[in-house]
């Protein structure tokens, strides 16, 4: 507790047990007076960068836009307030009125009005109108009319209408419209958008896109892109391209090519070749042929061929033959011979390089998804507990609990994978693993609708890769599988082990987990995330030699997941047990 009092210089900081007697002289550096203290901060509420406000007696300024966020409560032990407030000094008492009115009314009016309105108005109004409208109006008018409406039209006409309309509309319309529409929007956007865009577009974006989009086309755009694309393109790119294309290209070409292709072509080439093939080509070619040919050739072939050939032929042939053989023969001959013969002869053999699998097995799958500091650091080594601290850790606009567009890429490959097994017309469950340095099941064995929800609540935690414990946990989920269902295990990492301490024997952990789950009739299915510039052929090799059951590993990049999901969807209907295990029709598939 402190005195009844504040000293003339309050000390800089205060003592632990207050003298019974005051010093004679003050501490050498005393922390500021400022006197009447300003309005008491409230929890979780939105505070603009210079706000000021007091808590116990100690007026704080904001300094960041996490200011009213949680976990940055001004003096709390987190330490991490300090980045939203600074210490201006002590303060004594009120500079204006207080924040909400006493709940039993003053014989006379005061002075000055409070910020917010009684409930019950006043038998008579205040001298000063309220800043803001009161809940219902007055007995009577005021002399002058308030700068903005009552929430409910007064029984009475005012002399004369209010000075600007009201900030949301009424219920009701007024009896007559106002004049003119408001000329500019509020200074600061609200947290969550407007249901329609303002007239004009506000100086800054808002954190999220209004849910309709403007008119015409921001100055600039938002800091996360829309969900459904806007009818216009912005008049500047986006520093990163949009996960969809707008609805009509740019007047020029982004920087980087959207993550999907467009349906239809633009009218130019972009300025970097997109990751993926288009499904048809551009209406006009580049002014130059692209340094190496596609790995994979197009689904339909170009009008004319290209200065080399593929690294693989197409499944159909193309128009005209191209300038130069291909290593390999096509599958069918071209309608027209080439000039020199092919080395090979042509292969008329159509059948797959692996038989498929039919789709009727019955099986259980766990899947064991890394939360681990790596997913969200963007290799500044550091492990993001709890997305921790923010400027290392989240980014892409995403809120704390997913923490980066990477997690939030992992989860919705584990969703659309879940639902397509989900939807087969087998027998399945599925159970839900996380793990960073520790590990956590999320869920047991469940059906597919429910793993969604349940994949939904997940939270990004951050920490060390203990992947023997995913192993070890998500066996345990599996052990009360019935007997007419093949256990499969689906782990999903970014790298190495590093639980234990050190890197062999955390590998030797989860080598030994592994065998034990393999020991148990389990399949183990690795999928290995790593960015385009890693080399990471030791973790391919460690995940392939000693925790995949057949040896393969599906290697991906975090924006790539959705370009193996079809791989792994196979992966795991070959290896289910067929519904009429122990007789009848073998369904299986053989070499």
């Amino acid at each position: 507790s402190g005195t009844l009092q504040p000293t003339l210089q309050p000390t800089a900081s205060p003592s632990a047990t207050p003298t019974n007697v005051p010093t004679s002289s003050p501490t050498m550096q005393p922390i500021v007076f400022l006197g009447a203290c300003p309005q008491e901060f409230v929890p979780m509420s939105y505070y603009h960068v210079g706000t000021k406000v007091q808590l116990q007696g100690i007026v704080y300024e904001c300094i960041d836009w996490s200011c009213g966020t949680f976990g940055f409560d001004p003096g709390s032990e987190a330490g991490r307030w300090k980045d939203a407030w600074e210490v201006l000094g002590s303060c004594s008492g009120t500079l204006q009125p207080t924040i909400s009115p006493t709940r039993v009314l003053s014989t006379v009016p005061s002075l000055a009005t409070s910020n917010i309105p009684s409930s019950p108005p006043t038998s008579s109004p205040s001298k000063k109108p309220s800043q803001l409208p009161s809940s219902t109006p007055s007995r009577s008018p005021t002399i002058q009319p308030t700068p903005s409406p009552s929430r409910k039209p007064s029984q009475n006409p005012t002399s004369a209408p209010s000075k600007s309309p009201s900030s949301p509309p009424t219920s009701n319309p007024s009896n007559m419209p106002s004049r003119f529409p408001t000329s500019t929007p509020s200074r600061a956007p609200f947290n969550q958008p407007t249901s329609s865009p303002s007239q004009r577009p506000s100086q800054t974006p808002t954190s999220t896109p209004s849910k309709a989009p403007s008119d015409q086309p921001t100055s600039s755009p938002s800091e996360r892109p829309s969900q459904p694309p806007s009818s216009a393109p912005s008049k500047s790119p986006s520093g990163r391209p949009t996960t969809s294309p707008s609805k009509r290209p740019s007047q020029f070409p982004t920087s980087a090519p959207s993550k999907p292709p467009s349906n239809q072509p633009t009218s130019s080439p972009s300025k970097e070749p997109s990751q993926d093939p288009t499904f048809v080509p551009s209406k006009s070619p580049s002014s130059r042929p692209t340094l190496e040919p596609t790995d994979t050739p197009t689904e339909f072939p170009t009008d004319f061929p290209t200065m080399t050939p593929t690294d693989g032929p197409i499944a159909q042939p193309t128009f005209q033959p191209t300038l130069k053989p291909t290593a390999d023969p096509t599958r069918k001959p071209t309608s027209d011979p080439t000039s020199p013969p092919t080395f090979k002869p042509t292969l008329l053999d159509l059948t797959t390089p692996a038989p498929t699998c039919a789709e009727n097995g019955n099986f259980n799958l766990c899947v064991a998804i890394d939360m681990s500091g790596s997913v969200c650091n963007g290799s500044t080594k550091s492990l993001c507990l709890d997305c921790q601290p923010i400027t290392d850790c989240n980014s892409g606009g995403e809120k704390l609990t997913i923490c980066c567009p990477n997690f939030f890429h992992v989860r919705e490959f584990t969703k659309d994978l879940v639902t397509t097994l989900g939807e087969l017309p087998t027998k399945q469950d599925f159970s839900v693993v996380h793990f960073g340095t520790e590990v956590t099941v999320a869920s047991t064995l469940e059906s597919w609708r429910q793993s969604i929800k349940t994949l939904n609540t997940l939270e990004y935690t951050g920490g060390m890769t203990n992947l023997a414990g995913a192993i070890s946990s998500c066996q345990l989920t599996l052990n009360q599988s019935p007997p007419d269902r093949k256990n499969i295990m689906l782990i999903i990492t970014d790298g190495a082990p590093s639980v234990p301490s050190s890197l062999i024997s955390a590998q030797n952990a989860a080598r030994n987990e592994a065998l034990d789950a393999e020991n148990q009739d389990t399949f183990i299915i690795p999928v290995l995330i790593e960015e385009p510039d890693e080399n990471s052929q030791g973790e391919v090799d460690f995940l392939s030699n000693s925790i995949s059951t057949d040896g393969k590993v599906f290697v991906s990049d975090f924006d790539g997941l959705q370009n193996i999901e079809q791989s792994v969807f196979d992966q795991v209907t070959c290896q289910a047990k067929p519904k009429d295990v122990g007789g009848g029709e073998d369904v299986s598939n053989g070499d």
